[in-house]
């Protein structure tokens, strides 16, 4: 796999600078500056509205 468990990377999710662990097949982990937080979690909550997730 391109991105195994167990690995994670850096990355931008929008404008915040995340770290993205995959902790199981189809679980992941964000990690975030708390000063973003609320940006990604409003990113994530549209995204999953946009696929009715």
């Amino acid at each position: 796999a391109a991105f195994p468990v167990g690995k994670c990377t850096r990355t931008l999710l929008g404008k915040a600078e995340i770290v993205l662990w995959r902790t199981g097949e189809t679980e992941f982990r964000i990690e975030v500056w708390r000063s973003f937080a609320a940006y990604v979690a409003d990113f994530i909550a549209e995204a999953a509205r946009d696929y009715m997730l």
